[in-house]
């Protein structure tokens, strides 16, 4: 495979994350690597390898990536924007907002907050139908997930609201289905209109199709190789429906522009108060956000997250103590795939001396 990297340093003449990302890409035998890096008012972005296993084609610095579930702290952002327009309220219901899909009795408590925060008592399964509608492509994003809606109503909650936290991507999904309620618009026209376009970003959502190699394809990962897979075919990404907990792709530099506005450097789309809500654990779990606080380097509580539809990795971390923003994204699955990324940050903290 041919390897080259290419670099946009927005901030300077630095080359210090260009050695890193294709030291990281070649060593592990990577696909691809992106990585980005925002701190103290500079924007750093460097990727390395090859669009598909085997092409010629190299990904740019301004290649779009799956984020995979760090979708999750944008429809939550997308929340904090709607509760600030008085839309709706962190302790708005599911009774309340769905009236009109007519939610069983256990599903009428259920606040968004707790879907936020995975402590609405949904069960940890996707889909829960393998066959149901919500895997097609539609027009009509807001009814399709409604239909969603419907599927997870049938199937009941495995606990009682509030109870115990247990991860769950169809529990943003039907937060993404009260947005739109409120919203009066899909979750993609939404988070499009009301949270990156302000930011100056751009989001594609679900697989992006490339017979041209315009843009990283995915890859699953068998027999110790990286295949690609066809982003045209329906399994090459999360079912449309399930966009709100991990259907995004965004170029690095745009990451980075939202990413900062979460490390309080990113304009004022959010009220402070809001903002400080969004980043309140439930038991170590926010607004779509991890917070951590026990790693010295980070100066103080940081946010970070990771994202895969196991065709694509992704890791995120903003440190409001360092004032740094960092994400790192592979177009592959593979057991190995996480750590390489995690070392890839580890060696961005030591080269910015944190």
């Amino acid at each position: 495979m041919v390897v080259a990297v290419l670099s946009l340093m927005l901030g300077g003449p630095d080359d210090w994350l260009q050695e890193l990302v294709v030291r990281t890409q070649k060593d592990n035998g990577l696909v691809a690597v992106a990585c980005g890096v925002w701190q103290e008012g500079k924007t750093y972005v460097a990727a390395s390898g090859a669009m598909k296993a085997g092409a010629d084609a190299q990904v740019k610095p301004d290649s779009r990536w799956h984020i995979g579930s760090n979708t999750k702290s944008i429809t939550a952002t997308l929340a904090g924007v709607l509760v600030d327009a008085g839309k709706i309220r962190w302790d708005s219901t599911v009774g309340e907002v769905l009236k009109e899909l007519d939610p069983p009795k256990e599903f009428r408590p259920i606040t968004l907050w707790q879907l936020l925060t995975h402590r609405s008592g949904l069960s940890p399964e996707t889909y829960p139908e393998p066959t149901a509608p919500y895997f097609a492509r539609s027009a009509d994003m807001a009814a399709l997930r409604s239909e969603y809606a419907r599927v997870l109503f049938k199937h009941g909650l495995k606990r009682p609201p509030g109870e115990a936290f247990e991860y769950t991507n169809a529990g943003y999904v039907l937060a993404g289905k009260m947005l739109e309620t409120v919203g009066k618009a899909s979750w993609e026209v939404l988070v499009q209109t009301k949270v990156l376009g302000p930011l100056g970003a751009t989001a594609h959502f679900g697989a992006e199709p490339s017979k041209n190699l315009e843009q990283p394809w995915p890859h699953s990962f068998k027999d110790g190789k990286a295949v690609p897979v066809d982003p045209a075919l329906p399994d090459a990404d999360n079912a449309p429906a399930v966009g709100p907990a991990g259907t995004i792709n965004l170029t690095t530099a745009d990451q980075l522009k939202y990413l900062t506005l979460h490390l309080g450097q990113g304009g004022k789309l959010l009220k402070p108060e809001t903002m400080r809500n969004l980043h309140r654990p439930e038991g170590g779990y926010a607004g779509g956000w991890i917070v951590v606080t026990d790693q010295a380097w980070t100066g103080g509580p940081a946010l970070t997250h990771g994202g895969s539809n196991t065709l694509n990795h992704q890791l995120v971390w903003v440190v409001p103590g360092r004032k740094i923003a960092i994400v790192v994204s592979a177009n592959q699955g593979g057991p190995d795939v996480p750590k390489a990324l995690n070392d890839l940050i580890l060696e961005v903290i030591k080269a910015r001396k944190l």
